[in-house]
């Protein structure tokens, strides 16, 4: 059997190692890292208008320590997405893709006038979403 290397972190190991499994794969769970939720945000939220979110594990984190549900998400893929809309979520719109696709989803779903918009992520993101939207004329916590 065919052993294949998981380096991910939890949750999504033992995911990735079940769908291996299922394709007759012998997973190696090696996490390089590791999910650690803070227990309270840096700054209050009330005043976003909108959330933008980079990771399903966002998503939960936030979901742990905000009532908030009630503004629009903007999330960078599916399986963000459907974190999000099993969070409580009600209006949430999915990038199919990448920061690239998220920044353009919201540029076109958003205006800087619709108010700031919160991007939720971990201490490491890939890309620089705050970055793309700020350029674009929005306030971004």
């Amino acid at each position: 059997m065919r052993r294949v290397c998981i380096t991910r972190a939890e949750p999504g190991a033992s995911a990735t190692a079940a769908r291996l499994i299922a394709h007759g794969l012998e997973p190696l769970l090696v996490p390089l890292s590791r999910i650690e939720p803070v227990d309270a945000l840096a700054d209050d939220p009330a005043d976003a208008a909108a959330f933008a979110v980079t990771s399903a594990n966002a998503v939960r984190a936030f979901g742990a320590v905000s009532p908030l549900r009630d503004r629009p998400l903007f999330a960078v893929g599916d399986a963000t997405a459907a974190a999000a809309r099993a969070a409580g979520f009600g209006d949430v719109l999915s990038a199919e893709g990448d920061v690239d696709a998220l920044a353009g989803l919201i540029a076109d779903r958003w205006t800087p006038r619709d108010g700031p918009v919160w991007h939720l992520r971990g201490e490491t993101a890939a890309g620089d979403l705050s970055g793309a939207l700020s350029a674009l004329g929005y306030r971004v916590q």
